[in-house]
């Protein structure tokens, strides 16, 4: 007993002399650490203001290229502009040839004013946009006197003025210089101060910061963000000035007047110019960042500092942490055991591929004891096609933590059971030894119910294939003799017929339109169920495709005397993005069904802006009528497919009940919303709200070309063919066709077809789409494959089928346009006329694909169509061969000067093959020779080789492409 006293005695003696040490230490570590932070406070808070001042920098430096350039192309336009005055021939033209060679496109752009040339006077006598401003005299402008009173004055730019039309502008001028050398005048243009300011507003900036484009002179051109008296300001005494000029760019840190706060200032002169663009950055706000981490390692420096105080607490406590914790564990340990022993699903520990522990929820599953399962693999017992998927889940839980396998596990009595098996990896503490724990079930149930509801679906989609093959054979089996009805009755209607026989005729006219129509709603609803509607995503004028639908139901309308009117907003007019085509349909049922269900009083269309963001402007139609109104009770039936508020209402208006149900599913198809308000005896309003992106008119609208429409008394007649094998569609397309005087050939079937255009040349086929021996698809793809003039020939399809699919299929195959039956004269004859006028002949199928290679190739034919029209037949060609022989001197000299090292007269050459390239319409050329004259003020003979080259190369190419257009005018 005294010894072990002494032991410990000895030990605590050892443990105080110990304790200075670790004091010492803990002091020394904690000196270190507050060193430590305050230096590295102090460097990250140097680092945020060097990051500040070298973002700002490199935000000036885009700025200052940016209206450099702007300012840069202007001047190249006046140059241009200059060296057109100084052609003798210029004075020669009319104003429109001189214009058209005088400026180039640049001079056009948006962020460009006018370009004004003005006589030694200062009046003004050319100005590029082709207008007359108020004032048409500027001897007192600056940009004038500049000029004016310095003859080395060259580029002249003004401080900030505000033109008649209220835009401020910075004006630009050069002088123009007579043959003796005397003043004769200024070419002047203007830079748009709003397309800076849009450039500025555009940056994204910390909050409080500023971005400003003032003079060497002192006064604010431009600002972000921008006061009602900026423009023009005074600033010659800001702090920017004591380090300009002696250094043109840099940076400084000062206080500001506005609201003395410490900023960090960024200064760069924009080239040469008399412009500088500066930038303000709140300093409060750089370092906003650098406060938060200072706290915030402050903080860990003080929890550290706790956190060794807290040393000695925590290894007196740890003994009696790990001895709670092996009692915690131990009784965990057993808890589990419990629960895995009485759990329903079968839970296995695996380790090395083997079973080390099993629950007896395995005796429930596969019918063997844990001890019969203890030791044996994974793999044992599963089906030998599961296999493989056993095998992945074992890769798989290498590298993942828990892994999910379905298989099927033979059990003792021979018979198979799905299983679902969930695997998770564990890794045990301080041996580093992994586990595998498997929690697996019996699923055979689910997995029977879920091959049933397999089955089931796959019953379903085979009934809906044969019903949309069934509506697409019903469709085309009514609508052929409906066009037999249509037309022969349509041929009666233009014959002499008494009014009693009129009557008759028109009342039949009526009833198969009405049959046609409840057919194409039945046809519309099976396309939608069956998903066969595909949205189209095309730039569209909304106010064009709202009154094509108020042109269609004008006519009902005033046969029921209804006044029928339209109001759009004005924020709604003009181009959006969508599918026209459906958004139509809508209106017309809704519109439709409006009329249909009034009787007297009108029928309106409103169309209003709900709500606008740059991504999308939503839009809010409304149709009103003041008809019958809707009974509260039959509002929840409105929407349902063939159901109607009134079940008179059949009776009395007709129809299918199907027009709001594709409404609806048109609306939702678009991501919209639709719905109605109505008070029966006055009226209904039906609504619907659809969001649609706006797209720019000029640059998104599909182009419109022009139609050749052919009067009555000039119209030829064709060669047609027409191949249809029900003897009814052929007298009905035959007589609609003799009458309006053209000579038409009759087939049977697609073989006589084949054999028919190679024995006659033909104008159009009008080819049937199911036709015996060979259909009218198989017939036109054989046509097609004859090549030469068959690979051209116009063929129109005439087709009963109105489901979805069947128009591409027949344009895949090489027709060029397609007519649904039942048709009627006027469409048959304009489909006949259009397809043969507007490109659908040889010969003006060929021409056009030829004018759309050139342009893809980087020609512009209507340039030299424009200039042709204005010079006229004589001068054209003369005209033109000086401009070929201009462009190949110029080129041939800037290869020379290129070659030679000599770039700016490299530069100054490609300038003028711009001018006279851009004439010949020669777009590619232009971009090359405008990238060749820009680069030539850098010092880089290699790029300058390089260009000159490209531009030999395009002007080989460009030169037989003139010379064969020329050709053709002639």
């Amino acid at each position: 007993m005294m010894g072990e006293t002494s032991r410990v005695t000895a030990f605590n003696t050892s443990n105080l002399r110990t304790m200075p040490i670790i004091v010492i230490g803990a002091l020394a570590a904690v000196i270190c650490t507050i060193a430590l932070t305050g230096w590295v406070l102090w460097d990250s808070r140097q680092t945020a203001v060097s990051d500040a001042f070298r973002d700002s920098e490199n935000l000036a430096t885009a700025l200052e290229v940016e209206i450099r350039h702007d300012i840069e192309t202007c001047d190249l336009s006046l140059t241009a502009v200059l060296d057109g005055l100084s052609l003798p021939e210029t004075a020669t033209v009319s104003p429109v040839i001189r214009d058209y060679i005088l400026f180039d496109h640049s001079a056009r752009a948006p962020q460009y004013g006018s370009i004004f040339v003005l006589d030694r006077h200062g009046d003004l006598k050319i100005d590029s946009r082709g207008r007359t401003p108020a004032r048409t005299n500027f001897n007192q402008r600056d940009f004038f006197t500049a000029q004016r009173d310095n003859g080395d004055a060259g580029l002249f730019i003004s401080n900030p003025s505000k033109g008649d039309n209220g835009d401020w502008y910075l004006m630009m001028s050069r002088r123009v210089v007579n043959e003796d050398g005397s003043f004769g005048g200024v070419v002047a243009g203007s830079l748009r101060l709003s397309y800076i300011q849009q450039i500025f507003s555009s940056v994204a900036m910390i909050p409080g910061s500023s971005i400003v484009l003032f003079s060497t002179g002192g006064k604010i051109v431009a600002r972000a963000p921008m006061g009602s008296n900026d423009i023009g300001r005074d600033i010659s005494n800001a702090p920017v000035f004591k380090h300009f000029p002696a250094e043109t760019f840099g940076h400084y840190e000062d206080v500001s007047s506005v609201d003395n706060a410490a900023r960090l200032y960024v200064y760069r002169q924009i080239g040469g110019l008399p412009l500088i663009v500066g930038i303000g950055i709140p300093k409060a706000a750089v370092l906003a960042d650098w406060g938060g981490k200072a706290v915030f390692l402050c903080s860990l420096v003080t929890a550290f500092i706790s956190l060794l105080g807290m040393l000695g607490w925590i290894l007196n406590r740890e003994l009696q942490r790990r001895g709670a914790a092996e009692r915690v564990a131990l009784e965990s340990e057993q808890r589990y055991r419990l629960l895995a022993d009485h759990s329903s699903d079968m839970i296995v520990l695996a380790r090395g591929g083997k079973r080390v522990y099993v629950s007896p929820a395995c005796d429930r599953l596969y019918g063997y004891t844990p001890e019969e399962m203890k030791g044996t693999a994974i793999e044992a017992m599963v089906h030998p096609d599961d296999i493989p998927a056993v095998q992945r889940a074992r890769e798989e839980i290498e590298y993942c933590s828990e892994v999910l396998v379905t298989y099927r596990a033979e059990c003792k009595d021979g018979h198979y059971v799905w299983v679902e098996a969930s695997w998770k990896k564990v890794v045990e503490c301080g041996t580093g030894r992994t586990d595998i724990i498997i929690i697996a079930r019996d699923i055979t149930q689910r997995v029977k119910h879920e091959e049933a509801l397999l089955a089931a679906r796959d019953q379903a989609d085979a009934a809906n294939r044969a019903k949309s093959a069934f509506l697409a054979q019903m469709s085309h089996e009514i609508r052929t003799p409906m066009n037999g009805v249509l037309g022969m009755n349509q041929l009666l209607l233009a014959s002499g017929l008494s009014l009693d026989q009129r009557h008759y005729a028109e009342t039949v006219a009526t009833c198969a339109t009405s049959l046609l129509q409840i057919l194409d709603e039945i046809l519309d609803e099976s396309k939608l169920e069956a998903g066969m509607i595909t949205l189209e995503t095309v730039d569209f004028d909304l106010a064009k495709t709202v009154e094509d639908a108020v042109t269609i139901l004008g006519p009902r309308a005033e046969q029921k005397s209804l006044t029928l009117d339209m109001v759009l907003a004005p924020a709604v007019r003009g181009w959006f993005h969508g599918d026209p085509t459906r958004l139509r349909q809508i209106v017309l049922n809704l519109a439709g069904n409006a009329i249909k269900f009034t009787d007297e009083g009108r029928v309106g269309i409103n169309i209003a802006v709900a709500t606008e963001t740059e991504a999308a402007t939503t839009l809010r139609f409304e149709v009103s009528d003041t008809g019958v109104g809707i009974a509260p009770e039959a509002r929840s039936r409105l929407f349902q497919k063939f159901a109607q508020a009134d079940v008179s209402i059949t009776r009395r208006f007709g129809g299918t009940g199907l027009g709001l149900a594709i409404s609806r599913q048109l609306v939702e198809m678009m991501g919209g919303t639709i719905g109605f308000d109505s008070e029966p005896g006055k009226g209904t309003t039906f609504w619907f709200e659809l969001s649609l992106p706006r797209a720019a008119a000029a640059l998104s609208a599909p182009a419109v070309t022009e139609q050749k429409v052919i009067p009555p008394n000039q119209r030829r007649s064709f060669d047609l063919l027409v191949a249809d094998d029900n003897k009814v569609n052929q007298q009905v397309a035959r007589l609609m066709l003799t009458h309006a005087g053209h000579r038409v050939d009759v087939v049977d079937n697609g073989l006589e077809a084949v054999k028919a255009v190679q024995r006659k040349t033909y104008d159009v086929v009008l080819m049937d789409v199911q036709m015996p021996e060979l259909d009218g698809v198989e017939a036109t793809r054989r046509i097609r494959g004859l090549g030469g003039v068959w690979s051209r020939l116009p063929i129109i399809a005439l087709t009963a089928h109105a489901m979805a699919g069947t128009d591409t299929e027949m344009l895949a195959a090489g027709m060029n346009d397609y007519l649904s039956k039942p048709f009627d004269a006027a469409t048959l004859l304009s489909k006949v006329e259009r397809i043969v006028v507007s490109g659908g002949s040889i010969r003006s199928q060929e021409a056009r694909e030829d004018e759309d290679n050139n342009i893809a190739s980087g020609f512009d034919a209507t340039k030299l169509a424009t200039l042709r029209q204005l010079t006229g037949p004589t001068d054209f060609e003369p005209m033109v061969t000086s401009f070929v022989q201009a462009l190949q001197e110029r080129v041939a000299r800037a290869v020379e000067l290129a070659n030679e090292g000599k770039l700016p007269e490299a530069g100054r050459e490609a300038h003028d093959v711009v001018s006279i390239a851009g004439n010949l319409g020669a777009v590619k050329l232009v971009e090359v020779a405008r990238r060749l004259e820009v680069d030539a003020r850098t010092d880089d003979p290699d790029l300058i080789r390089l260009l000159a080259a490209k531009l030999r190369s395009e002007t080989d190419v460009l030169l037989p492409k003139v010379e064969r257009f020329t050709a053709n005018a002639a």
